[in-house]
């Protein structure tokens, strides 16, 4: 079993051993390096790993949900014994959608239902229009997987 598989498995009863809370540190480690050797325009630091929303498909595959919107996610790298939010935020009734629209994405791919690999999903701007949320309600949630 992989280290993210692993993460994926965790709860309060069953934490993970030394063993693999030392290699999560590493990979970490690994990505935050990674992200700053990126030549892009976008300025990557140490809290950009912490920023990771998901990865697909699977939850646990080469691909990076990178959420750099002012929406506050649970973390990533403890998602199996998060605690419940009371966050007000109207995005909050979507996180399931967008997350699984991501597996979905990552996993059918753009042609023939291969899988993608090694992208990174990098969402900067996430807004609801408040006026419409009545009719967006009134569809009931969306889900996928």
């Amino acid at each position: 079993m992989s280290i993210l598989q692993s993460l994926l498995t965790i709860t309060a009863a069953k934490p993970l051993a030394e063993r693999s809370i030392k290699k999560l540190m590493e990979l970490k480690a690994e990505l935050s390096k990674l992200f700053k050797s990126n030549e892009s325009s976008f300025n990557y630091d140490e809290e950009t790993v912490e920023r990771i929303w998901s990865l697909g498909p699977r939850k646990c595959g080469t691909n990076i949900l990178l959420n750099l919107t002012n929406y506050k996610h649970s973390n990533f790298w403890s998602a199996s014994v998060e605690t419940q939010t009371t966050n007000d935020d109207l995005r909050e009734k979507f996180v399931t959608s967008f997350k699984n629209g991501f597996q979905l994405a990552t996993q059918a791919g753009p042609l023939c239902e291969e899988p993608l690999q090694g992208v990174c999903f990098i969402i900067k701007d996430w807004t609801i229009d408040s006026s419409e949320i009545n009719l967006i309600q009134s569809y009931g949630p969306f889900s996928g997987i």
